[in-house]
């Protein structure tokens, strides 16, 4: 592959460097606000505005979540590497 290309991982589609965002956009997970945050047992990144940072955390029930000041967005966790 050409070295000012990207190749992205999840749609196999070949991109200008300069655009890989775009591509990015489309295949990635997004950071959601967290009024929208799914119910149920999952595990999410959250946006930790106290310390303005991404935590990873196992979520039992969201409802106390969606009104919450310090956590602010939500996003599903990548898919693990393929070995």
């Amino acid at each position: 592959m050409d070295k000012d290309k990207f190749q992205c991982e999840k749609c196999g589609k070949e991109y200008a460097l300069q655009e890989a965002v775009v591509c990015c956009d489309n295949c990635f997970p997004k950071w959601q606000p967290i009024v929208n945050i799914p119910n149920g047992e999952q595990e999410l990144l959250l946006w930790d505005s106290r310390y303005g940072k991404p935590t990873i955390m196992i979520i039992f029930g969201s409802e106390g979540l969606r009104t919450s000041k310090r956590y602010t967005h939500w996003m599903p966790l990548p898919q693990q590497p393929e070995e």
